[in-house]
């Protein structure tokens, strides 16, 4: 690595918290943003895929979660009036041994909390960012709704869930293609 980077992360979620952990076990100077007073799980449950499973082993905690898991071996969804299947996977059939486990996220938002707890990341919390800036040297500086000023970062990761209004304050658009 050639320098370490200044990296905002915004929201404490699932995808905050890995970026944010990956990144400062990385070398890289990490920053997480977060608007709740607290960090707490939200929701009440996942479908661990292989895909989310690969990356928990990589992160090292998929031995701890899977320990408050249920084994799902097919998933199987029809339409309600017709009855029709709409999707049947059996997980067994693409590997054996395959399967997916539903976990309640706080299991795995503890497990990434503890992770984040690990490495040197500052953590800010009751932190609402509602805007970005550029500063003269091109780096980005991110304002909260209190209107302080947190940065200047070299890279910024949006990590702040499905209803984000950050994206828009950045100018990002979203378009799903028909």
């Amino acid at each position: 690595m050639t320098r370490p980077f200044r990296v905002g992360v915004v929201g404490f979620g699932v995808a905050g918290a890995t970026t944010s952990y990956l990144l400062a076990r990385d070398g890289h100077r990490v920053t997480l943003l977060e608007r709740a007073p607290a960090v707490e799980p939200i929701g009440a449950g996942v479908l661990l895929q292989r895909s989310g499973q690969a990356v928990l082993a990589h992160l090292g905690v998929l031995h701890q979660v899977l320990e408050h898991c249920a084994p799902v071996e097919e998933l199987h969804a029809r339409h309600p009036g017709s009855g029709k299947t709409l999707i049947r996977t059996v997980y067994g059939q693409y590997e054996p041994g395959n399967r997916a486990y539903g976990v309640h996220r706080g299991v795995l938002f503890r497990a990434l909390r503890d992770l984040v707890g690990t490495q040197d990341i500052d953590v800010r919390l009751e932190t609402e960012i509602v805007a970005r800036e550029f500063n003269p040297f091109g780096e980005v500086v991110l304002r909260d709704a209190s209107g302080r000023r947190h940065g200047p970062f070299d890279c910024v990761v949006c990590g702040d869930g499905s209803r984000s209004q950050l994206r828009a304050a950045f100018g990002f658009r979203a378009q799903v293609m028909k």
